[in-house]
């Protein structure tokens, strides 16, 4: 006996097909990424395919709905945490963060420039 439970009661963990996360064997999904465990893949219907590699899509990409494997499904932090988006919105959330990094950079050395012109 373990903290009232007895041995008989623990589960072993299985690992998640994709992506390796140890989880309960009773467990129809990943909590991590989604995907089917073997046991439910059997009596589950066909998924749809990932939008990129024709794999077994898990996830939706939250800004197109894109279907995707968890390969192609990335998290992306925002300004509330983290997205999860393909491959190609990913890309482009990238990009507008550099360019909104890029013009803060811009307009902090434009307010140091009228800040230094206006102390001399």
């Amino acid at each position: 006996m373990w903290n009232g439970v007895t041995v008989s009661t623990i589960m072993k963990l299985i690992p998640c097909p994709a992506c390796a996360n140890p989880l309960s064997p009773e467990a129809e999904l990943c909590p991590q990424c989604g995907h089917p465990t073997s046991e439910h893949r059997v009596s589950a219907p066909r998924p749809e395919p990932c939008y990129k590699c024709g794999a077994a899509a898990t996830q939706r990409c939250v800004h197109c709905e894109a279907f995707s494997c968890a390969a192609h499904l990335n998290n992306y932090a925002n300004q509330h945490g983290g997205v999860l988006l393909c491959t190609t919105c990913g890309e482009r959330q990238e990009g507008r963060n550099r360019a909104t990094m890029a013009l803060i950079v811009i307009v902090s050395i434009i307010l140091l420039a009228i800040v230094a012109a206006s102390n001399t």
